[in-house]
């Protein structure tokens, strides 16, 4: 894709009370629960290209005007190609480093769409430019009206209006480029004799309308003499007959094909994005490609009444969308439209009553602030991918294994008598603890809540070289001396660091963990080290790991799967060694967040 729009920035639109920047790629997914303001995201995009008159209700402050600004990136040499020698120069010294800034402004409720003008940032001056003359035409060439689908509240009407505006209609038109511009000839003549036949200035009228205007005349004549009428009935064009197209369907190659509103929700949803998919078909094969406009696609909830390997197939036409000259930006609540390629760029929309509908800082933006070496960046960047619960949750209980994240949920159910999501909160597995530095200074960035939860070994390996732990501190210095009188009785082995190892030991070091929690002289200097690391909203096992308070030791799926059947069976009390210990984690989780 060579232009698209970069960013946008919403004020006073719907539920945006205050001013909102967004950061758009390509491809972007917009995530947050119901209501958070996805859709006036999509629609504020729509009225910055399309414009429209908005209504008292588009405003969320009558008293001031709504505003819309986006930063279009990549204004080329070969994107100005299009535009023809006048429009290029009204629009050239608006652009610096192939970027162009536009606005619109309404100022008030109920203002006819003519009064929305155009306004472009001047680079020279840093001041706008209000409605410079031709800029219009030039902006259309650089982004044609944009393609909206809506989350099908209303499937039926969406599908059957036999209009241009509907979500048919456009993707019809859309797909039929190629058709009216091959065959345009061909049946303009068809038409053209048609419209002979019936027209009133018809060479070859049908006898029968000549019979009708001779009698309207007779009748015409008694109260206007010098007036004559003929009937007149237009014949369209090969565009507007595309335009007005619906959907027939057959079903085992029946010769009768029924309308799509015969059919419920589903069957016409997935017809619709089976369009959107031919569309990324028709424009990656297409032979002109030199100088692609782009095109927006905006959709609420793609996936809505989809079957899941249906929603896979479409994610994959957005991609193939994306490198045919279309910016796709979508709203959904499926983790299958979000791969490691586009969650870096997730925009995580949310809404409270004090700041309205906002969103928080990327992923992509808020690694590339706390981490410098590219390696690591990588590293984060694809772990945090991948665990797609950041995405979908309010708060976010960061572990660090595939157990935890599996049991933490049954776990809080069996004690709680709800499930997490209840309280929105998600489990994201890092796997492995070595990250979770990086990413507890990630998601403090982009203003997630969150807690973590870690081995007992995590307060010795990583907490004191990220500031979670001083090095000298005195509970932390007084546990390395038991663990060296640990290592003297033969029990365990240490590294040249005073921490336990499994090479060369007489048990493994997540042994060696929870025979240092179980001596007696190290119970309180654990109490300690835990209680300091949940100021930093950490929680490490004081038994070690969270198999020694919960009495789990498989480390194979079956075991797995039968400690789960039989805590939901039998429940914590009878099932967990420290069933104390595993209340206090639960009452934990439910304690505010950061």
């Amino acid at each position: 894709m060579e232009t698209f729009i970069a960013n946008i920035t919403i004020i006073n639109y719907r539920s945006f009370s205050q001013e909102c920047q967004i950061v758009l790629g390509p491809l972007t997914s917009l995530v947050g629960y119901n209501n958070a303001g996805k859709s006036n995201i999509l629609n504020a995009i729509e009225w910055l290209i399309s414009n429209g008159s908005l209504s008292e209700q588009d405003f969320n402050n009558c008293e001031a005007p709504v505003v819309v600004s986006a930063e279009i990136e990549g204004v080329s040499e070969c994107s100005l190609g299009r535009l023809g020698s006048t429009h290029r120069k009204k629009i050239e010294k608006y652009i610096r480093d192939d970027k162009l800034v536009i606005k619109r402004v309404q100022a008030e409720p109920g203002l006819r769409a003519t009064a929305n003008k155009w306004s472009l940032l001047d680079p020279e001056t840093e001041e706008w430019d209000e409605n410079p003359a031709g800029i219009d035409a030039a902006i259309k060439k650089l982004f044609p009206d944009a393609i909206r689908i809506n989350a099908m509240d209303d499937a039926a009407a969406d599908a059957s209006k036999a209009k241009t505006s509907s979500t048919i209609g456009k993707l019809l038109k859309e797909v039929s480029g190629a058709v009216v511009e091959k065959h345009q000839g061909e049946v303009d003549s068809t038409l053209g004799v048609v419209r002979d036949q019936l027209s009133a200035e018809g060479i070859g009228r049908f006898s029968a309308l000549n019979d009708i205007d001779e009698k309207m005349n007779e009748s015409v004549s008694t109260f206007f003499p010098r007036v004559s009428v003929k009937l007149d009935i237009p014949v369209p064009d090969m565009e507007e007959m595309f335009g007005s197209g619906t959907i027939k369907i057959y079903e085992d190659n029946a010769e009768i094909g029924r309308p799509i509103t015969y059919y419920g929700h589903g069957s016409q949803r997935s017809i619709q994005m089976a369009l959107v998919k031919l569309l990324a078909d028709i424009r990656a094969s297409s032979q002109d490609q030199e100088n692609p406009s782009t095109r927006l696609l905006l959709i609420d909830e793609p996936e809505l009444y989809l079957h899941p390997f249906a929603i896979d197939i479409l994610f994959e036409a957005f991609k193939s969308l994306t490198h045919a000259g279309y910016q796709v930006v979508y709203s959904t609540h499926s983790a299958q439209l979000i791969d490691k390629s586009i969650a870096p760029s997730v925009v995580l929309v949310r809404k409270s009553p004090e700041r309205g509908t906002y969103v928080r800082k990327p992923l992509t933006i808020a690694a590339h602030e706390v981490v410098n070496k590219p390696e690591h960046l990588q590293e984060i960047i694809y772990s945090l991918s991948q665990a797609t619960q950041i995405f979908f949750s309010e708060t976010v209980l960061v572990v660090e294994g595939k157990t935890e994240q599996r049991i933490i949920p049954l776990l809080y159910q069996s004690l709680n008598s709800k499930a997490l999501a209840v309280n929105h909160i998600g489990v994201a597995d890092l796997s492995g603890k070595e990250l979770f530095p990086k990413a507890h200074r990630i998601l403090s960035s982009m203003d997630i809540p969150f807690k973590f939860v870690a081995d007992l070994d995590f307060a010795f390996k990583l907490a004191h070289e990220n500031d979670f732990l001083d090095s000298s501190d005195s509970d932390y210095q007084a546990l390395l001396a038991i663990l060296k009188s640990l290592e003297v009785q033969q029990l365990i082995a240490l590294d040249d660091k005073g921490h336990p190892k499994t090479k060369k030991s007489p048990c493994s070091a997540e042994e060696a963990y929870h025979l240092l929690a179980t001596q007696p002289e190290a119970h309180q200097h654990v109490r300690n080290i835990h209680q300091k690391l949940l100021e930093h909203e950490i929680w490490v096992w004081p038994l070690g790991s969270i198999e020694n308070h919960i009495g789990n030791d498989s480390k194979d799926e079956l075991g797995l799967v039968r400690y789960m059947d039989q805590l939901r069976s039998h429940g914590v009390e009878a099932i967990c060694p420290d069933p104390e210990g595993t209340r206090r984690f639960v009452t934990w989780i439910d304690e505010p967040w950061l």
